[in-house]
Formats: C-alpha cells, sequence, structure tokens
C-alpha cells in the first residue's frame, strides 16, 4: 500500500519518517495517518454534498438568502416593538414589515409558510443541519469562525500581515 502523510505541508512515506524521527517515528506516522484519513473523509462528505445537494456558490447563496430572511425578522422585529403599544399592535406591525420585506407567493401567506416548514421539521421531513451537529457545535464553530475571521479583519485593519 502507498501510504503517506503530510508534515508541514511536505508529503513523506513510511521510510521517510522512520528515517527522520527515530523513536518518536510511531507516533508521528500514526498521527499525520489519522491526519489524512480525516481529510479524505470530510473531502468525501464534501464531494457527496456537492453531487448531490448543490455546489459551493449554490449554498451559498441558499445562505445568503436565509440570512437575509434572518435579518429582515430582526429589523421587523425591532422596529415592532418601537411602534407596538401593544400585542396586538406589534403582531400587526411586525408582520406587515415581513409581508412587505418577504412578499408571500401563490395562495400562501407568510403564517402558512412558516407553518408548513416548523411541520416538516417536526416530522422529519425537513432536518436542519443546525439540529444534527447539535447546539454546542453550532455555536462553537461559529464562535470560532468569527474570531478567526474578525482577527484576520483586524490585522489588515491595523496593516499587520
Amino acid at each position: 500500500m502507498n501510504e503517506f502523510i503530510f508534515i508541514k505541508g511536505i508529503r513523506f512515506n513510511r521510510a521517510s519518517v522512520d528515517g527522520m524521527f527515530g523513536s518518536d517515528s510511531e507516533k508521528v506516522w500514526n498521527d499525520g495517518r489519522a491526519e489524512v484519513i480525516a481529510a479524505e473523509a470530510k473531502a468525501a462528505v464534501r464531494t457527496a454534498i456537492r453531487k448531490q445537494v448543490g455546489d459551493t456558490e449554490t449554498i451559498l447563496g441558499t445562505t445568503a438568502d436565509v440570512t437575509q430572511l434572518n435579518a429582515a425578522a430582526i429589523l421587523a422585529f425591532i422596529a415592532s416593538i418601537k411602534t407596538g403599544d401593544s400585542f396586538a399592535k406589534f403582531r400587526t406591525t411586525f408582520m406587515g414589515t415581513i409581508e412587505s420585506l418577504v412578499p408571500p407567493t401563490e395562495g400562501a401567506d407568510v403564517y402558512t409558510q412558516a407553518q408548513g416548514f416548523l411541520q416538516g421539521v417536526q416530522s422529519g421531513d425537513i432536518i436542519l443541519t443546525a439540529a444534527l451537529k447539535g447546539l454546542p457545535e453550532v455555536i462553537a464553530d461559529m464562535a470560532g469562525r468569527s474570531t478567526g475571521v474578525a482577527t484576520i479583519l483586524a490585522q489588515a485593519k491595523a496593516g499587520v500581515k
């Protein structure tokens, strides 16, 4: 079998690792193989997603759509709080804002669309990736990626590379 690992981006075979790392070679090799196997598994999952669901740009487009719906709902909520001195007034303002930002489709008002989606989730016909991953993993992913991107942006803003 032609197995390999990567060390600092350079590909090594078993004999090279044995020659370079001596008594530590078994651990270096096993750690490296575990990383290669994990990367291959991740690549296989991503290939399946790309083939069966959509390419990166398509999924990014869907993500942008959902993000815009979330932003619209939050902004409608904020605007409705300011104008609503009763729940009925709040609800009317909120739903009016939502429906003006995201008009209902043929024969389906926003309530009907929302209820249909939620029923799909409850029945298992719609599976949310966040539910599959679990809240702790989703929050950790969000925090890690947000912090990583923010750090890079802050460094760029400060002129650091």
